[in-house]
């Protein structure tokens, strides 16, 4: 058995991995993800007897900024107060007819000063303004949701469509009672199974032929016998013999070596033989090289023979596409035979213009950025522009507000409000999301957000703030930096509101202060204001160096 190089062997893993159809999955996993978090995500919280829709947070779960600028996936105990949620008169107990014979012959007796005894009160019926019992629940809408059905006995959640309104957290409110809806009827649940079923069966797919417990044997023999089917359909001349050679070199990852021999066996029309021998062409063919500068004097010298020429030379263009190193031979086989290849988040399609991809990992944003056909030092965020409840927006979507304007989304990547980080414009290319004098050595991300309340159809004034990001995207942020730090030790880091005039521009927060704390303790090299543009690598490492020395000096003087 041939020995497969580490490259060949990764190449045809990943391979085998991209050719899983996962097709609408990952769209799903979002799905249920965003539907759980709206359903069982506490809006309270953020402090003792804070109120929300008629419930009052008996504890505080909020830590910090980011947890008190959104809601929170912790759990939070609430007691339900007697007004506020709307199913107030639900919640009040019922006298029974006895109680209300005996309240009436008293009230009849005109002997009794009823107000002497028990006050003004008494003829209001006391009792029956009280709930009947004190309701403890969680402060997610589901939770609250079936707490409210069973206290108030009522057969259906619409009485309840407004308090679920108000427990959900900004950007989910539409979609809340559905999520609630979904999640009591177990239909989420039902769809993760069934997906997951899926993916088992995938799997299965995916690992034919190298199960046997011997990685290694398994795929470079399943890779032979790959590579043998498709050299075979290059022509009858390429027998058993005459493929192992070439077979041997690709999996040694020598695929210019193989692509020799395999024009070395390529059967050439024994009329093309006989003229070109007449006309002095060699017809010793043992390379690519050899055969390019064949046809090339078979075109020059014999153009009656042009058509017999042109089918060799499709034999010898399709034996390129298939083991030219540029496409391996592992990749065509694959690809192959796979009619409908799930479009993964990977560095070859990921990275196109037209793509707007989920990124799963902070290891899949690092190699998007390692992939960038240009030199990047430094990222920038921003905002979108768009309101709390613009919660299906992402790149996509964006693109075609641009598109509306004649011009393409200008961010490079975006973090949608459930937090998932999408790419944008190719990062091969620089983009408008900064002026021209900062384009260079650049990368733009943006929050889908900026308008810290809904959008209101009357024209009201809602603030910019970078209240109107979620938890969620506050998670992506920090993910997002710990890969860009991978990428970039060095790196710089900046708000759009750090390259001008106007304070009040995107994201909303100052990046450096953030990034100069934990986990990251970064301090940036360029000073935009002064430096007029962004730095290089080489221009980054020699002002480091500039600025320890200098440090280094004070230290020694004090």
């Amino acid at each position: 058995m041939s020995t497969i190089s580490q490259k060949t062997l990764t190449q045809e893993l990943r391979l085998r991995a991209k050719s899983q159809n996962y097709s609408g999955m990952f769209d799903a996993i979002s799905q249920f993800k965003q539907e759980t978090s709206t359903a069982r995500g506490a809006a309270g919280g953020n402090a003792v007897g804070e109120l929300v829709g008629g419930l009052e947070s008996m504890i505080e779960v909020a830590n910090n900024a980011v947890e008190k600028a959104e809601s929170t996936a912790k759990a939070v105990i609430a007691k339900v107060k007697p007004s506020g949620h709307g199913i107030e008169a639900n919640l009040k107990p019922l006298l029974t007819d006895a109680e209300i014979a005996s309240h009436k012959a008293v009230l009849k007796n005109a002997a009794v000063d009823i107000s002497a005894i028990f006050g003004p009160a008494i003829t209001s019926l006391t009792a029956a303004s009280k709930m009947n019992h004190k309701i403890i629940t969680d402060f997610s809408p589901e939770a609250v949701t079936t707490a409210m059905k069973k206290a108030a006995n009522l057969t259906s959640n619409l009485p309840l469509k407004d308090l679920q309104k108000a427990l959900a957290p900004e950007g989910f409110k539409e979609l809340v009672e559905s999520a609630v809806n979904k999640m009591e009827s177990k239909e989420v649940q039902d769809n993760v199974s069934n997906m997951l079923a899926t993916v088992q069966t995938e799997l299965k797919k995916t690992t034919g032929g190298v199960d046997s417990g011997n990685l290694l044997k398994d795929i470079s023999e399943d890779v032979s016998r790959n590579l043998s089917k498709t050299i075979g359909g290059f022509g009858d001349e390429f027998t058993r013999l005459k493929s192992l050679p070439i077979i041997n070199d690709l999996l040694g990852g020598n695929n210019a070596l193989g692509l020799d021999k395999a024009m070395s066996a390529l059967k050439i029309d024994p009329s093309i033989l006989t003229k070109a021998k007449s006309l002095g062409i060699g017809t010793n063919i043992g390379s690519l090289v050899d055969m390019k500068g064949f046809l090339k004097q078979m075109d020059k010298l014999a153009p009656d023979l042009a058509s017999l020429t042109t089918t060799l030379k499709t034999s010898v263009d399709k034996a390129i596409t298939t083991l030219d190193k540029s496409k391996t031979s592992i990749a065509s086989v694959v690809t192959e035979n796979n009619t409908s290849p799930h479009e993964t988040a990977d560095v070859t399609d990921t990275t196109k213009s037209d793509r707007f991809k989920t990124l799963s990992s902070v290891e899949e944003i690092v190699s998007v950025l390692k992939s960038s056909k240009r030199p990047l030092t430094t990222i920038v965020w921003h905002w979108s522009g768009h309101y709390s409840n613009d919660s299906n927006i992402g790149a996509f979507e964006i693109d075609q507000e641009y598109l509306g304007i004649t011009k393409r989304i200008p961010f490079h990547f975006v973090i949608a409000k459930n937090g998932d980080i999408q790419t944008g414009f190719t990062i091969h290319n620089g983009s408008a999301h900064v002026a021209p004098e900062f384009n260079e050595f650049s990368f733009g991300v943006a929050f889908v957000g900026g308008y810290n309340g809904t959008r209101d159809p009357r024209g009201g004034v809602v603030n910019l703030d970078s209240k109107s990001y979620t938890a969620a995207q506050w998670k992506s942020f920090y993910a997002f930096m710990k890969a860009f730090y991978i990428f970039a030790p060095g790196g710089d880091a900046f708000g759009q509101n750090d390259l001008g005039d106007d304070p009040g521009e995107g994201p909303g927060f100052d990046v450096s202060s953030l990034t100069a704390l934990s986990p990251f303790y970064k301090e940036n090299t360029c000073i935009p204001a002064l430096d007029k543009k962004f730095l290089t690598r080489e221009e980054i490492i020699a002002r480091q160096k500039i600025n320890s020395g200098a440090i280094n000096e004070l230290q020694d003087v004090q």
